[in-house]
C-alpha cells in the first residue's frame, strides 16, 4: 500500500510539472534493494516479459528450464506487489521501473503467478529431492542389515560389554546385558593411568582382541560396505524434508485448483500440471512410508545391542 502510495504521488507530481527539463525518476514499487535483486535475475534470464509471460502460460519447460525458471520466480513478487503494479495508471505504467513493468506484464496476465511458479519450480525438482532421500534409505537400510547379521561384529561387542562389566563390577552399572552404541566413542574418551602402554580403553581393547586373533578379522569396508555412506545420512534431517516436499506438493495442488477456477485463457497449467501434482502427493505419501520403515528398522537395530 505504502509503495502503491508513492507511485500514484510520484505519478501525480509528473503529470502536474508536465513536460520540459530532467527525465523522471522510474516509479518503484519495491525498496531498492529488491528492486536491484529483481532487475539482475531479469537481466541474466534474458528474456523480454512479453516472453516469459507467455512461456508461464504454456508452462513451457525448454524456455523456463530449471535455472531460467529459478531466476523468474527470484524476480517475481507476491500478490500485494502485483496489485500495486496493475494499479498504476496506464499514463504512468512506462515510467515504471525494470522490475515493476515486469510485475505488471505477469500479473495482468497471470493470476497468482508466484505460486505456480513455484509449482512449476517443484514440479521440475520433486523427481530428483524423493530419489534422493530414497537413495539414502536404501543405504541406511543396508547398512541395517550388514550389522545386524555381522558375526564378527557381534563378537567384538561382545568383548566390548565384557570389558565394560570387568571396569564396573561392584557397581550399578555392573552386570550389564547391552550398552547404547551411542556409548561406543566413550572408549576412546576413557584415558589410561600415567605411563601406561594403552593411552585409551580403545587402545586396550584393541590390543588384546589381536592377542587372541579377532581384530584383524573385522575390517568395516569388507564386514559394512555401506557403512561409510550410511554415516552420511542425517535421519533428523528427513522428517523436515518430507514435510517440506509435503507442503510443496499441497500448494501445488491449490495452485491446479486456483488455475482451474481462473481459466485464464491459453493458459496450459492445468493441462500440464494437474497429473504432476497428483504423481507428487502419490511420492510423498510412499517417500513417508519409506522414511518411518527405515527409522523404525534402524531403531530396532540399536535396541537390539541395549538391555531392553
Amino acid at each position: 500500500a505504502a509503495a502503491l502510495a508513492r507511485a500514484a504521488a510520484g505519478g501525480a507530481r509528473a503529470r502536474a510539472e508536465g513536460g520540459g527539463g530532467a527525465p523522471a525518476a522510474p516509479l518503484r514499487l519495491l525498496d531498492a534493494k529488491a528492486e536491484q535483486r529483481a532487475a539482475i535475475a531479469l537481466a541474466r534470464v534474458r528474456l523480454g516479459d512479453a516472453a516469459i509471460v507467455e512461456a508461464v502460460l504454456a508452462c513451457d519447460a525448454d524456455a523456463l528450464a530449471p535455472a531460467r525458471l529459478e531466476l523468474v520466480l527470484r524476480a517475481a513478487r507476491r500478490d500485494a506487489e502485483a496489485a500495486a503494479a496493475l494499479a498504476v495508471a496506464p499514463g504512468d505504467a512506462p515510467r515504471l521501473s525494470r522490475a515493476s513493468q515486469f510485475h505488471r506484464a505477469l500479473a495482468a496476465r497471470v493470476p497468482d503467478a508466484a505460486r505456480r511458479l513455484e509449482g512449476l519450480s517443484f514440479a521440475q525438482r520433486v523427481e530428483q529431492s524423493t530419489r534422493n532421500l530414497n537413495d539414502d534409505f536404501r543405504v541406511l537400510a543396508r547398512a541395517c542389515e550388514q550389522i545386524g547379521r555381522s558375526e564378527r561384529l557381534a563378537r567384538l561387542l561382545e568383548r566390548v560389554l565384557a570389558l565394560g562389566n570387568a571396569l564396573n563390577a561392584g557397581s550399578a552399572r555392573g552386570g550389564a546385558r547391552g550398552f547404547l552404541v551411542t556409548d561406543l566413542p566413550a572408549a576412546a574418551r576413557l584415558r589410561g593411568a600415567a605411563g601406561s602402554e594403552f593411552p585409551t580403553l580403545a587402545h586396550f581393547l584393541v590390543a588384546s582382541a589381536t592377542r587372541d586373533g579377532e581384530a584383524h578379522t573385522i575390517d568395516a569396508e569388507d564386514e559394512v560396505p555401506d557403512l561409510e555412506a550410511a554415516a552420511r545420512c542425517q535421519p533428523d534431517a528427513w522428517r523436515a524434508a518430507v514435510l517440506d516436499l509435503r507442503a510443496r506438493a499441497a500448494a501445488l495442488a491449490a495452485a491446479v485448483a486456483a488455475a482451474r477456477a481462473a481459466a485464464v485463457p491459453g493458459c496450459r497449467f492445468v493441462a500440464t500440471m494437474a497429473a504432476p501434482a497428483e504423481r507428487a502427493r502419490a511420492a510423498v505419501d510412499a517417500l513417508e512410508e519409506r522414511r518411518l520403515a527405515t527409522e523404525a528398522r534402524f531403531r530396532r537395530l540399536a535396541a537390539s545391542f541395549g538391555d531392553d
